[in-house]
């Protein structure tokens, strides 16, 4: 039971196949060659989804439901500093300001919405 997300993580202009199965999140180049592949520390997950912070700077999130946990991972499959955070679903990063600093906005499984500042 995979789920799938075609996005240009590299920003080389051409769309990866990203697929998250089970407790295993990969990546696949245009060409089909093997970008990368994380093992993840559940299998109740939901994503991925493709996040533009910038034309050059694109980003991978999915949300870890076992643990109550959001992740961030870079375009080598890395997460990025600071993450995961707590939240339990799907999220949305944009800018609430002007800045250097992004947004993200997740549920709680207390009820709550979370609003994470992201500096880049």
């Amino acid at each position: 039971e995979h789920r799938f997300e075609y996005f240009d993580i590299d920003a080389d202009g051409e769309g990866e196949f990203v697929y998250l199965d089970s407790d295993r999140l990969v990546c696949y180049d245009s060409d089909l060659s093997r970008l990368f592949s994380v093992k993840l520390d559940s299998d109740d997950t939901e994503g991925p989804f493709g996040l533009v912070f910038s034309s050059t700077d694109k980003k991978l999130g999915y949300v870890d439901r076992e643990n109550g946990m959001v992740h961030l991972v870079d375009d080598r499959g890395r997460e990025v500093s600071g993450f995961p955070l707590p939240g339990n679903s799907t999220f949305s990063v944009g800018r609430l300001s002007p800045g250097n600093s992004f947004n993200l906005i997740t549920g709680g499984a207390d009820g709550f919405i979370y609003n994470y500042e992201i500096m880049r």
